[in-house]
């Protein structure tokens, strides 16, 4: 008889603790959810992240990728100020704001180097969504002043909260 109350208080013990066990993977996986969530409640916006920079001695074209949950309306895109960070030729560091339409535009908006399928921009009628995983390549006049062979910064700043920064 002691043999089987053994047996059965060793099994009461291991149902006890599978049921702890499960309780406590549950309440585990419940914090992790949780912790998530309030990661993306506080995660920003959205971000632009630079992929190319190219360089002349009038313009500066930089391309970004577009990091985020929601789409930016064309409307947005044109209320973004660009700051340019530069070394001017007398090696001077300057730092320039420039608004839509009088120092940058937006040149392109694609996805993976080809046309954009989803809710396409037109830079002709102003319309269309930079949608995530999508590129923007934006033009900036360069400044008279600039050091053509020093590394420039380039940020951009939405209403919304979305930025991004590119160097080169």
């Amino acid at each position: 008889m002691t043999s089987l109350a053994t047996v059965v208080s060793g099994g009461i013990l291991l149902i006890t603790l599978s049921i702890a066990s499960f309780s406590v993977i549950t309440a585990i996986t419940e914090h992790y959810r949780d912790l998530i969530s309030a990661i993306d409640e506080l995660r920003e916006d959205g971000r632009l992240l630079g992929s190319s920079m190219v360089r002349n001695s009038t313009h500066i074209l930089v391309t970004m990728r577009y990091e985020g949950r929601d789409g930016i309306p064309f409307s947005q895109l044109r209320q973004a100020d660009v700051v340019l960070r530069y070394l001017s030729k007398s090696g001077r560091t300057s730092v320039i704001i420039l608004r839509y339409g009088s120092g940058w535009e937006v040149t392109w908006v694609g996805l993976n180097g080809g046309r954009e399928v989803r809710n396409p921009v037109s830079l002709v009628a102003g319309t269309g969504i930079l949608d995530p995983w999508e590129e923007i390549t934006l033009s900036l006049r360069a400044p008279p002043d600039i050091d053509p062979s020093a590394p420039v910064s380039v940020e951009i700043f939405f209403p919304t909260g979305v930025t991004g920064v590119t160097a080169g």
